[in-house]
């Protein structure tokens, strides 16, 4: 029963730390520009690709009734943030098999809400359909004993973010842990929608993903992906010293260093594989975290930069589980020796860890309420962002 009444106070007070959120004005150049280009633009280009190059119709289609009913914004937002929680309860209810326990689910889940990237996705409005992505990930999952349920989440997934193609393989991962067996309906199911949407993208209209770093030798994009890879963790695990958008970092820069992050990524493959246990949730989030982040750090260039905080909103939940986990078999290893005090700092390390990052919300929404204040504080962080400094000389003219 304490569960329950500490779920609904975290659910409170989540809802009282993020609603300033719910009065933010669009972001300059990112959202008012999106707004502007959809403004009394014809249905049937809501089906095609957007400026960037991406098939995201949710998306679009929110931005098409925002530009023609701009004093919906607070009404959406408020939408966006309840949306919000119903993905800390289903993140709570899909970990509650995985670590046999609802208290430690519920941990879960608040590792996932009061994480920093949670708090900019919910402001920049650009990233929205990241919400909706996972809600109806989560549904897909979960509801995988429920084909036709199932497959309309993965449909609405599928709209909102092309990331969701790989939804499946997630849902392969969490079936297996759970030692259920794999639901080839599901999975046919799946792949037709897949290809269809494939198929979807291959004729639709509009133009190509921009990669800012294309032009770059395919040698130095794959040298530089573990690094990417492993700098995008960093971010999800301590945000507030590198604070800013537009995380732009050439892959002609840092060699040695990413050499050095191959190495490190070879390394701790291989001890993984020797010294593996039986152990189906640590391999489950580590499915998750890969699955949804990989394809962005240059092994896949499925994005147009291979930094940016916002993609850390879906392996999130891989990285809550991970945290979790190890918290948990901590705590369990401490009171099997009879260690019951000492059993108590892995928790309360964690405890002081979220704490952290819910500290930081002021500055992130303050940030996020101005755009001259948000580039300057990514010039801060990046003082060789040539991109953020013209971002912020064109607010500034604004």
């Amino acid at each position: 029963g304490w569960v329950r009444w500490a779920a609904a106070a975290a659910w409170l007070a989540i809802a009282a730390l993020y609603w300033p959120s719910v009065l933010l004005a669009p972001l300059p150049l990112d959202d008012r520009s999106a707004l502007t280009a959809l403004a009394g633009a014809p249905l049937s280009q809501l089906l095609g690709r957007d400026a960037f190059g991406h098939l995201r119709p949710l998306k679009s289609a929110l931005f098409w009734v925002l530009s023609s009913h701009p004093d919906w914004l607070p009404l959406l937002r408020a939408a966006l943030l309840a949306l919000l929680l119903v993905c800390g309860w289903l993140v709570q209810r899909l970990c509650t098999p995985l670590l046999r326990s609802r208290g430690w689910a519920l941990v879960c889940a608040m590792c996932c809400l009061l994480n920093p990237i949670t708090l900019q996705v919910l402001c920049w409005l650009s990233t929205s359909n990241l919400i909706l992505c996972l809600l109806a990930v989560l549904c897909y999952v979960l509801l995988a004993r429920r084909p036709l349920l199932s497959v309309i989440s993965l449909v609405v997934a599928l709209l909102c973010h092309e990331l969701a193609l790989l939804a499946p393989v997630v849902c392969l991962a969490y079936q297996r842990s759970l030692g259920h067996k794999r639901p080839r309906s599901l999975l046919l199911a799946s792949l037709a929608c897949c290809l269809s949407w494939l198929l979807w993208y291959a004729v639709a209209p509009g133009p190509t993903v921009q990669y800012r770093f294309a032009s770059h030798p395919r040698w130095q994009l794959w040298l530089s992906a573990p690094r990417y890879l492993l700098e995008n963790l960093r971010l999800w695990l301590w945000l507030p010293d590198r604070f800013g958008v537009l995380l732009t970092d050439e892959p002609a820069e840092h060699l040695l260093g990413s050499a050095l992050a191959w190495f490190a990524l070879i390394l701790g493959a291989v001890a993984y594989w020797r010294l593996r246990r039986p152990d189906p949730v640590l391999r489950c989030a580590l499915i998750w975290v890969l699955v949804w982040l990989a394809p962005l750090t240059n092994f896949v260039p499925f994005g147009n930069t291979p930094v940016a905080m916002h993609y850390l909103y879906l392996p999130g939940v891989g990285l809550a589980l991970l945290v979790t986990h190890t918290v948990q078999q901590c705590t369990a290893a401490l009171r099997s020796r009879g260690r019951l005090r000492a059993a108590r700092l892995p928790a309360l390390a964690l405890g002081l860890w979220v704490v952290a990052w819910v500290s930081g919300r002021d500055h992130a929404l303050a940030a996020w309420s101005d755009a001259v204040q948000l580039y300057s504080i990514t010039i801060k962080n990046y003082p060789d962002n040539i991109e953020a400094r013209v971002n912020l000389s064109a607010s500034y003219l604004d």
